[in-house]
């Protein structure tokens, strides 16, 4: 049985990429995978390498009585370079939970202890205004408050006309 099988057996996974996908041999892993995979094992969890199944993601984590699953990308590649391969996103697309995409362990663990979004370090610099923060917008006043006692059935588009 090969490791493909065993995970797919633990998971309840019946798919032609994890069955099918015999363990690689000399699997390509990110500069940053060891790194990783050590940093979060310092941190008190525990790390299944799964980068040999092809076009898996690369991690499962166990952290706190939960799971992830990981795809580690390196980040200090062109975004080019840290693109999904066709393969990666079949299985992605395939897969009934959820994978994330990392570049850095403390990525993996803002998301394993649950650190809000807005707090994370983003790696697409293109999610906010310049000079926009995510306080900025939570302290933002309501622009409109509604007072649906001011509507007529007439506001609502139906007036029986």
């Amino acid at each position: 049985m090969t490791l493909a099988i065993a995970i797919a057996d633990i998971v309840g996974y019946k798919s032609k990429f994890c069955i099918l996908a015999p363990m690689r041999r000399a699997a390509k892993v990110d500069s940053n995978h060891t790194e990783v995979v050590n940093d979060l094992r310092q941190r008190g969890a525990t790390v299944l390498n799964t980068h040999q199944l092809k076009n898996a993601f690369d991690i499962l984590v166990g952290y706190a009585g939960k799971n992830w699953a990981f795809e580690i990308k390196d980040g200090n590649k062109p975004p080019s370079a840290r693109k999904l391969t066709k393969g990666e996103k079949a299985f992605q697309d395939s897969w009934k939970g959820q994978i994330h995409t990392i570049h850095t362990a403390q990525e993996a663990w803002d998301i394993m202890t649950n650190k809000p979004f807005q707090e994370r370090d983003r790696h697409d610099k293109g999610t906010w205004k310049t000079g926009i923060t995510y306080d900025k917008i939570k302290a933002h006043k309501k622009q409109h408050e509604i007072d649906f006692d001011d509507f007529s059935d007439c506001d609502s588009g139906y007036c029986g006309i």
